[in-house]
């Protein structure tokens, strides 16, 4: 992420903030999130220098103006004239942190060696939550080299308890 980015988080979540606004927003620009991803030639177009930038912010308008906040509509038509339209994902995702921060909300990003069940996730999210003071949100995916055990990647912080990381420890204690 570039200075400028978290800058336009920044200044887009303190305005948030002082409007009472700032979950709103946050779902706004998920839903500009999801509206770029759905369609990639869009979103190209919106970053193509080539095609002159009233008629982008024609498009923006159009495609946002009934449902967007006209603050957040703004920001996409700045980043759109800055020639910085591919940076909106990690303007979102910097946004998205701090509002998580203010709702004292936490994303564990979990990999384990099999998929974890619907219990192991509810008592692993409990000890989480315990352990950090803030609610958890879960997000899990499959890594079967692990061959045993998870990783849990929370707030900056990393456990590793995984069987390949143990046995890649006993191999240095019997290398040493």
């Amino acid at each position: 992420m570039t200075e400028a980015t978290k800058e336009y988080a920044v200044a887009l979540y303190a305005l948030a903030r002082e409007t009472g606004q700032a979950d709103a927003w946050g779902e706004g620009l998920r839903r500009i999130e999801a509206a770029l991803k759905a369609d990639p030639d869009w979103a190209q177009l919106l970053s193509c220098p080539a095609v002159p930038l009233r008629e982008r912010e024609a498009l923006i308008e159009e495609a946002f103006s009934a449902s967007l906040p006209g603050e957040l509509i703004a920001l996409v038509k700045l980043l759109c004239e800055r020639g910085r339209m591919g940076q909106f994902h990690a303007v979102e995702a910097e946004y998205l942190h701090m509002l998580d921060s203010m709702n004292q909300i936490s994303e564990a990003k979990v990999v384990s060696a099999a998929p974890l069940g619907e219990e192991e996730q509810t008592r692993l999210k409990a000890v989480l939550e315990k352990r950090s003071g803030h609610r958890v949100v879960l997000n899990c995916s499959v890594d079967e080299s692990l061959l045993g055990g998870m990783i849990v990647e929370m707030d900056g912080h990393m456990a590793d308890g995984s069987l390949r990381s143990r046995l890649r420890e006993v191999k240095e204690v019997i290398s040493s």
